[in-house]
């Protein structure tokens, strides 16, 4: 029986590896997983692709909870005479919706991760929230949160043992910045050192094409004849000098694009780490 399966894309990896395991004929058509951040959109994009694929299918079905549509999708569903997966939330498929309900009643200020969450995180909550560009505003989303609960789907060793390494390096970025303005000090004091050693290098360049005109004047007494070998030589060397300064002033161009991205990288990985609730672990 062929069945059509319109999911948030948050889950549709997770649909895909069941119909994998189970042999199943369906085929999955994943809506945007940043919907979340606009609810009030789902309902219309479910409908809009449920009246696409009808008739492609024997049977249609909607792998999305209510997710923040207050009832809007279950009238969809109702119209389109299909069914969707139980739950306010994704979180409920992941772990029940009475286990989430218990959490949730422990302490109200819970932040929940998916598996999705965790890989994405950066770019479905720093930066949809606008947190990369105004940090300042990370307690104004995330004070009311006291802790964190990973509802991970696949904590294979190769994941625990990648994400205890990322908490080692977290830890050091912490423990080296104690704000996003520490971390652009650094950066200006960074980029400060490297103009010092590029304008040390083009003194020196400086320093030696005063030579070398030297050498030059020098050479002009001897057109006619052979420069002498003193002369020759330093005019050699000279040329050997500037062009191994020159050589190492392009490097250190370059080295400013690789601070930027250095200083850029920790500054995205610090607002991302200290914009999430701290974890209270895996369920």
């Amino acid at each position: 029986m062929s069945i059509g399966v319109v999911a948030c894309g948050a889950i549709a990896t997770h649909i895909a590896s069941i119909q994998s395991a189970r042999g199943l004929d369906i085929t999955i058509y994943p809506l945007p997983p940043l919907l979340h951040n606009q609810p009030a959109k789902i309902a219309g994009e479910v409908d809009a692709l449920l009246m696409e694929l009808e008739g492609k299918h024997e049977k249609l079905a909607v792998a999305y909870a209510d997710c923040g549509t207050y009832g809007a999708l279950d009238e969809v569903i109702t119209r389109h005479g299909v069914k969707r997966r139980g739950g306010d939330t994704c979180y409920d498929m992941f772990a029940g919706q009475k286990e989430i309900e218990k959490i949730m009643d422990k302490d109200a200020g819970t932040y929940f991760l998916t598996d999705f969450l965790v890989k994405s995180f950066n770019r479905s909550v720093i930066v949809e929230l606008g947190l990369d560009k105004h940090p300042e505003l990370r307690d104004d989303y995330f004070q009311h949160y006291s802790r964190m609960i990973w509802l991970a789907q696949n904590p294979t060793p190769e994941l625990e043992a990648l994400a205890r390494e990322q908490r080692r390096k977290d830890q050091a970025l912490l423990d080296t910045y104690s704000s996003v303005k520490d971390i652009d000090i650094a950066q200006k004091q960074a980029e400060n050192d490297l103009k010092t050693a590029i304008a040390a290098e083009n003194a020196q360049i400086d320093v030696i094409r005063e030579q070398r005109k030297k050498y030059e004047r020098e050479a002009e007494f001897y057109k006619k004849k052979s420069v002498p070998a003193d002369i020759a030589k330093g005019l050699r060397e000279a040329d050997y000098s500037i062009k191994l300064l020159e050589d190492n002033l392009k490097l250190k161009q370059r080295d400013f694009e690789t601070v930027k991205n250095k200083y850029d990288a920790d500054r995205r990985r610090y607002i991302e780490i200290t914009s999430r609730p701290a974890p209270a672990g895996m369920r």
